[in-house]
């Protein structure tokens, strides 16, 4: 994950402080967030998405893959373990941006995380418990760590939205 976050920070710096989104994505009809969605998911989600904005700053594609994901696959529509937050994606899509000025929180709004634990999922643990919930991530500013009782909003405790503050406005939202 801290390679991620240093790879993320790179990208910031070289493209004029602002973040990757699926405004990129050519056809991608914005600012309609609800007609955005299905270009969203692939960039949020796939390898041929943020991941491969991130190539030129990492030394390998098997980062975008955690070490207990058995399913590392070269295919470009292949699910990574480390899915974008949608959040992010959302404030880009409706206001653009988002630029690294914009966020509230830095080192406090995470930008990529695990789509779950895969140590508590292997072991049956992450629905069950939710008071060791815990995902590795990578905030805003660059760092990365594991972060217990992730919650998000949303039902079944929805991991695309900041925890505190404003859902998905990346000014107030944030998470620890």
């Amino acid at each position: 994950m801290k390679q991620i976050g240093l790879a993320i920070r790179m990208y910031v710096q070289d493209y004029d402080e602002k973040f990757p989104s699926a405004r990129s994505v050519p056809g991608c009809p914005f600012p309609d967030y609800g007609a955005s969605i299905p270009y969203m998911l692939p960039v949020e989600r796939q390898l041929l998405g943020w991941p491969s904005l991130m190539t030129p700053y990492v030394k390998n594609q098997q980062i975008f893959w955690c070490p207990s994901d058995e399913n590392e696959s070269t295919s470009p529509t292949a699910t990574v373990s480390y899915f974008w937050r949608h959040c992010i994606d959302a404030h880009g899509i409706t206001r653009g941006g988002p630029k690294d000025a914009t966020f509230c929180r830095p080192s406090e709004q995470i930008i990529v995380h695990e789509w779950f634990d895969w140590h508590l999922e292997k072991l049956g643990l992450w629905n069950a418990n939710s008071g060791i919930r815990q995902v590795n991530a990578a905030f805003v500013d660059g760092h990365a760590k594991a972060y217990r009782n992730f919650t998000g909003r949303g039902p079944n405790n929805d991991p695309h939205w900041f925890d505190r503050g404003h859902g998905w406005d990346v000014g107030v939202g944030y998470d620890s």
